[in-house]
């Protein structure tokens, strides 16, 4: 009797000991943001998709590598931060199979000083042609939110004249998303298309919890922006070199049937988009900087053009590194 009255009384001290052990776990406070310093943000994507239309099918091969140059001020009084970025280079690649081959890529560096864009020689290749040297600057709150951007303006007023023949609405819609108002936040953070934006909790989190946050998905093929709820978990804080790294894991998904014009392509409509991702950050949490978000995504789209039914899938895979440039 004594010993079953021990073992009970051991087995309680456990549950309390645990308990407690539960109940005291740390919780970080998770907020964007830079220390004051250069660094160097490289952006790539991956797209391997499939299309159909009339019974032909294709294959298409896309990649995408972009390198922004991140200048952060140091945070002012009221915690403020003024961020600059700028695009120095913009390379891609796009192969597509039978029916229609081809192979088609650029490579494009800055050609020359103040935001100046220029026409690369041969076909129009879209916006990433005349990319190279678009700059914006962001300031952001003492919570890592953007509260002003500029920049976006000076490049698309430019835009015309280098291009000429680029569709409006496609450079409205650019447009309106390096900005601050349409929730995107800007070259900076997640000027890359395909992948899944971090958005830190408004209060203290735990290994193992879970928030949420409004997002949107965007593509100009796919009908333009789609809103979505995004859940975020901080699945571990680890050390590296001495500093704490959080590890959130992020999931995305839009089901959409609602009819959508493509920008660009007169008569086309997106007439249903289901798209998933999984996201992965490592983010510095005593500066705030994401060192690297890695985006596995699949999606598959149905649309409509003159009578014609058109159909896609495939899978996208982002990876964005930030590393700090030697001074």
């Amino acid at each position: 009797m004594k010993k079953l009255a021990f073992s009970l009384l051991t087995s309680l001290f456990l549950v309390l000991v645990a308990g407690q052990s539960l109940t005291a776990q740390e919780k970080y406070t998770l907020k964007s943001g830079y220390a004051s310093g250069k660094y160097e943000k490289v952006m790539e994507n991956t797209i391997d998709s499939t299309g159909e239309a009339m019974g032909a099918k294709n294959a298409i091969t896309s990649t995408t590598k972009i390198f922004v140059a991140i200048d952060a001020a140091e945070k002012s009084a009221d915690g403020t931060q003024k961020v600059t970025a700028g695009i120095t280079r913009h390379a891609a690649k796009l192969t597509i199979t039978a029916p229609m081959a081809w192979v088609d890529e650029y490579d494009k560096s800055v050609p020359v000083p103040n935001n100046m864009p220029m026409p690369y020689p041969g076909k129009r290749r879209g916006l990433g042609n005349v990319m190279a040297g678009l700059k914006i600057t962001t300031v952001y709150d003492q919570d890592g939110n953007p509260i002003k951007s500029e920049g976006a303006d000076e490049f698309f007023n430019k835009l015309p004249v280098v291009d000429p023949q680029f569709p409006k609405e496609e450079a409205e819609m650019h447009k309106a998303r390096m900005t601050h108002e349409s929730g995107q936040i800007t070259v900076d953070s997640n000027f890359i298309y395909y992948g899944v934006h971090v958005k830190m909790p408004k209060a203290p989190v735990a290994v193992g919890e879970t928030w949420t946050s409004e997002g949107s998905f965007e593509l100009p093929t796919m009908g333009g922006q789609y809103k979505t709820n995004v859940e975020h978990t901080l699945t571990e804080v680890k050390t590296e070199n001495g500093r704490k790294i959080a590890v959130i894991t992020s999931k995305m998904a839009v089901n959409s049937k609602e009819p959508k014009p493509v920008a660009g392509i007169p008569g086309m409509t997106i007439t249903k988009v289901d798209v998933s991702a999984d996201s992965i950050a490592a983010m510095d949490i005593e500066s705030g900087m994401i060192l690297k978000n890695t985006d596995d995504m699949v999606f598959e789209m149905e649309g409509a053009a003159q009578g014609i039914i058109m159909k896609g899938s495939g899978k996208i895979k982002s990876t964005v590194t930030t590393t700090p440039k030697a001074q």
